[in-house]
């Protein structure tokens, strides 16, 4: 945790709400599971428990995940929020807001974005920290679920399955003029399903709108950022092409076997390249592998001529003989 943000503990409210346990940690904010102050009591254990495993969900809907900022990254937070309150934004396959999924017949729903002042003694008294109350999404990341894997390959219909759905979640923010900007398996939540999988993709931090781009800075993880961004921090560098390229890791990473971006750094990889477990990988057809090798490509131009937008791949996607011999329903 960011040695700039007070210490936080269960129990402890916000406003409206009152954290139950940390979930996840980046290096520009922090994630909180959270309930409403006026829920009633909640075994925490066992809520906690539950609730990462993606056990019975339908008891876990007024749960929320609070998204806490670090002081630098406080605008992310308002950017965020405001791209997620447009109504034109909701897709199934996109996070939420946490008063857009929670619905109260009597009474009004705790704020989406607060500002909260900490009690304490010392350096934290006083202190106000920003957050961003989002639905709660239940079960793991892509990234975790890799991790547990011990970096092995998944079947590839469940990979191209997975980056099927997040390719309509990304299309449909380039319909609306918006780039997520970190695509990648800590970004993609696998729901509990008695489906295939059922995706959600959240962390619009770093979404870049293609009408007025931040120029502060570049924002998303390296390792999934296409060349050209990562050279140039202009205007001109900020398109679609970027979640291609991020979506296109992701689903190679899928299909090779590969540590997620902590673990590879961990284990002392140089940029670039991918930490891959020694096992088997299993065969891809070669209209999958055409579509991984065109998404990744390097150079922006052959990957624009060839996969011009996020629609294209989900084309190339559903042509594949993997996306068209879906296995029975499973649980991932």
């Amino acid at each position: 945790m960011s040695p700039s943000l007070p210490p936080l503990r269960a129990g402890q409210r916000l406003n409206e709400f009152v954290l139950l346990a940390p979930l996840a940690s980046s290096g520009a904010s922090a994630l909180y599971l959270a309930q409403p102050a006026d829920h009633g009591r909640l075994r925490e254990q066992a809520s906690v428990l539950l609730a990462r495993l993606g056990v019975w969900r339908g008891r876990f809907d007024r749960l929320a995940a609070l998204k806490i900022a670090y002081p630098d990254y406080q605008a992310n937070l308002h950017d965020e929020h405001g791209y997620l309150s447009r109504a034109d934004l909701r897709h199934p396959h996109l996070v939420e807001l946490y008063s857009r999924r929670c619905q109260r017949a009597k009474g009004q729903l705790p704020r989406d974005l607060g500002l909260a002042r900490l009690p304490g003694e010392g350096r934290s008294e006083g202190r106000s920290i920003v957050y961003l109350a989002l639905a709660f999404e239940p079960g793991p990341t892509l990234a975790r679920l890799l991790r547990w894997r011990r970096a092995r390959p998944l079947d590839p219909t469940l990979a191209v399955h997975i980056a099927h759905q997040t390719a309509q979640a990304l299309r449909h923010l380039h319909d609306h003029e918006l780039v997520h900007h970190d695509v990648k398996p800590g970004n993609i939540i696998l729901r509990p399903t008695r489906g295939i999988v059922d995706v959600a993709l959240i962390d619009l931090g770093a979404a870049e709108s293609l009408r007025a781009p931040r120029q502060r800075s570049i924002y998303g993880t390296w390792r999934y950022l296409p060349p050209e961004r990562l050279t140039g921090s202009s205007p001109q560098t900020v398109t679609p092409q970027i979640d291609v390229y991020g979506l296109g890791r992701t689903l190679e990473e899928m299909l090779i076997g590969s540590l997620d971006e902590d673990e590879s750094a961990a284990a002392g990889n140089a940029p670039g390249r991918v930490a891959t477990a020694r096992v088997e990988r299993p065969r891809i057809s070669a209209e999958l592998d055409h579509l991984v090798r065109d998404a990744t490509a390097r150079c922006l131009e052959q990957r624009r001529r060839r996969l011009p937008s996020m629609r294209a791949f989900i084309e190339r996607l559903e042509a594949t003989p993997e996306f068209q011999r879906a296995p029975a329903p499973t649980r991932v």
